[in-house]
């Protein structure tokens, strides 16, 4: 299956997040999508820890999820969970699939209000800025007695992106995939895919 996009995830920051310390946690975070598997540093002693990294993943399928987890670093014993939530990029690539490339900057695409379908704490908007389609959300997590994740979603779709993605912390770092990034013509088949709706079963209406 071909390489659909790449998106970049921006870990901002953890708020009250659960103790799984004596009086606090060493906080991380963990974004997988199928075979990939991505992570944030560790923040020592802190239950709201600033992250501000940048982890990048490949997309092939839509349909599979992108799971945040958080985990507190142990050194003698397993690393203790400290919540999941899954990651929707459908309403950001619905909106770039309308090509509003004339926009004013800082215009508000689309909002998504939580709901018991998501993970978000709060109403999360798509923002065009400085030539880029991107989402802000605020993740509850699940499977824990508290805490959210605020994070931003980028789906890259310029062949300067994915050179510069290459050059970051994406795995599996096999050759194989990243010889799919050099090939120019891979970037018009992406392009093509998402204009004619690949991977979605709706529209999505704006307003």
């Amino acid at each position: 299956m071909d390489v659909l996009g790449l998106v970049k995830i921006r870990i901002r920051r953890g708020i009250g997040l659960a103790v799984r310390d004596t009086v606090s946690s060493d906080p991380y975070c963990v974004v997988s999508c199928g075979t990939q598997k991505v992570k944030t540093k560790v923040v020592k002693g802190n239950c709201n820890p600033i992250w501000n990294e940048e982890l990048t993943i490949y997309i092939k399928d839509l349909n599979v999820p992108i799971i945040l987890q958080v985990f507190d670093k142990d050194t003698f014993t397993d690393d203790d969970n400290m919540g999941t939530a899954v990651i929707d990029i459908k309403p950001l690539i619905e909106c770039v699939r309308m090509e509003l490339e004339s926009l004013p900057e800082g215009t508000r695409v689309d909002r998504i209000a939580p709901d018991r379908h998501n993970c978000l704490a709060d109403e999360s908007c798509v923002i065009w800025n400085q030539g880029k389609m991107t989402q802000d959300m605020i993740l509850r997590l699940n499977n824990v007695e508290c805490g959210q994740v605020e994070v931003q979603v980028e789906w890259m779709e310029d062949l300067e992106d994915y050179e510069e993605a290459m050059d970051m912390k994406i795995e599996p770092k096999d050759a194989k995939w990243k010889a799919v990034f050099k090939k120019k013509t891979w970037h018009d088949r992406f392009v093509n895919r998402i204009r004619r709706g690949h991977g979605h079963g709706h529209e999505h209406e704006h307003v």
